[in-house]
């Protein structure tokens, strides 16, 4: 067997294998279990906790640029 060859071979073998474990990855993304962790993360940016320290409040920030004009 030809070096050619062998290389072929192996390139063949890796893209079978990158396809199998990108397969893997997609069912994994898409099964059922993950639901809970997905509607978890879509909810953050609607979670108040505590505002962060130096965080203006959105509401005094327009008074006082409107008191400014």
């Amino acid at each position: 067997m030809e070096l050619g060859e062998l290389l072929n071979g192996m390139r063949s073998a890796v893209t079978v294998v990158s396809f199998l474990v990108f397969i893997g990855i997609v069912a994994w993304a898409y099964s059922s279990r993950r639901g809970k962790a997905y509607e978890e993360a879509a909810n953050l940016p609607f979670q108040h906790d505590e505002e962060l320290p130096g965080e203006l409040d959105p509401t005094r920030a327009t008074q006082t640029k409107r008191n400014e004009s």
